[in-house]
């Protein structure tokens, strides 16, 4: 009986450790595909879906800031914007592209952003 509870924890969960997996190594692609399949999928337990959630959103925030030292401003914007989806209550995310956009010279869209951080909400 011990063996088969060890095995399906093994076996369990296996999009969100792909995922995490993935994650660790640095590859966004492969690890946002499994994220995402381990939110979508039914049988993931509530803590299980946080945490496919928090490594998702930390994944899109990664990926930003490769394109940020790519200097490919356009591709960093948009992995934080999917980030914000993911968690529009993330203050950090909103920082970061408020750095963007000042670094770029877009000062309204930079104080925009900064502003939204501080209050620790989006406007929708």
């Amino acid at each position: 009986m011990r063996l088969l509870k060890s095995i399906r924890n093994l076996l369990g969960n296996y999009q969100l450790k792909s995922g995490i997996y993935h994650y660790d190594r640095g590859e966004s692609k492969q690890a946002i595909d499994y994220l995402l399949r381990a939110l979508q999928a039914p049988e993931t337990s509530e803590p299980d879906r946080r945490m496919a959630l928090y490594y998702l959103t930390q994944t899109h925030i990664a990926a930003a800031e490769r394109h940020e030292e790519a200097k490919e401003m356009a591709k960093a914007v948009e992995e934080y914007r999917q980030a914000l989806e993911l968690t529009p209550d993330y203050p950090d995310i909103h920082f970061r592209m408020g750095a963007l956009y000042a670094r770029f010279g877009m000062s309204l869209e930079s104080m925009e952003a900064y502003r939204r951080g501080r209050s620790g909400r989006c406007p929708t």
